[in-house]
């Protein structure tokens, strides 16, 4: 008997111990990641609307001017130095061309992409939010490593790439 209540003793303060220290979690905490959905045209003040045109005009690469529109989508201050700058973009837009595909998927009702994980996810943006995360899946090659885009507001609150790993 008194073992079964020391047992039950020991359960409810285990129990009550894991509640106080999750409800003390700071914000963008690993509680705000939302994982596995898929996304078709997003809405355009959305970081996913930066990810789903970037990946757009990678699939429709056609010279100069896609690098433009490629510049436009990426944050003005990603390097220091400008040189750096012109490599960076360049090596990310050749990866771009070739990977885009393998993310951006077309179905019987348009385009789609598979959001593996975000943070923080889409329920929990808030006008001060900074920084996204956004990891998605190689739709052609399962076994192939995720596409992680890291996106940022700019000076006029609009979303911007930061990063890009294909």
């Amino acid at each position: 008997m008194r073992l079964a209540a020391l047992a039950l003793f020991v359960v409810c303060f285990a129990l009550s111990a894991f509640v106080s220290t999750s409800s003390a979690l700071p914000p963008g905490s690993a509680s705000q990641t939302v994982k596995n959905f898929p996304v078709r045209e997003p809405d355009e003040d959305s970081p996913l609307f930066v990810v789903w045109q970037l990946l757009k005009v990678g699939v429709g690469a056609d010279g100069a001017g896609s690098i433009a529109d490629y510049r436009r989508l990426c944050l003005g201050d990603r390097t220091k130095d400008a040189s750096e700058s012109g490599r960076l973009e360049e090596k990310e837009f050749d990866n771009l061309k070739a990977q885009a595909g393998s993310f951006l998927v077309h179905d019987l009702h348009g385009f789609k992409i598979y959001v593996t994980e975000m943070t923080p996810g889409p329920a929990f943006l808030k006008k001060d939010t900074k920084k996204v995360y956004i990891t998605l899946k190689n739709q052609i090659e399962s076994d192939e490593r995720p596409g992680l885009f890291i996106l940022e507001k700019d000076s006029r609150s609009n979303w911007k790439l930061r990063s890009l790993s294909l």
